[in-house]
């Protein structure tokens, strides 16, 4: 399993916060199917929170897209695109299951990341 995309954009701000899109995607890049494994997205900052999504099958070469929004206060903040946060699928190489963003909220000040 590999979290091949993961991206951040933000849908609207207040003078407090911002509504912030999450989306990332997790390939089977394995030869075989995958069972029962759960996905997450972590976000730390001003506003921590965290969602799981629970995989029951996934197909070799096959894709599942997870997407949450969340209102974020204004700050600085790291997140982090888990796929099999359990380790639950044995595989050749755990070290592509996660991929990290830095950003900020509001994006426009820092858009390279916090």
């Amino acid at each position: 399993l590999k979290v091949t995309v993961y991206s951040v954009s933000e849908l609207g701000c207040d003078a407090n916060g911002c509504n912030e899109s999450f989306n990332f995607t997790v390939k089977n890049i394995g030869n075989g199917s995958a069972y029962n494994f759960t996905d997450y997205l972590n976000v730390t900052g001003p506003t921590t929170f965290g969602q799981s999504y629970f995989v029951s099958s996934l197909d070799a070469g096959a894709s599942v897209y997870h997407a949450t929004t969340m209102y974020l206060l204004n700050g600085n903040y790291d997140s982090y695109a888990f796929a099999d946060l359990f380790n639950v699928v044995s595989e050749s190489n755990e070290v592509n299951n996660v991929k990290a963003k830095a950003f900020c909220v509001p994006l426009s000040p820092c858009l390279g990341g916090a």
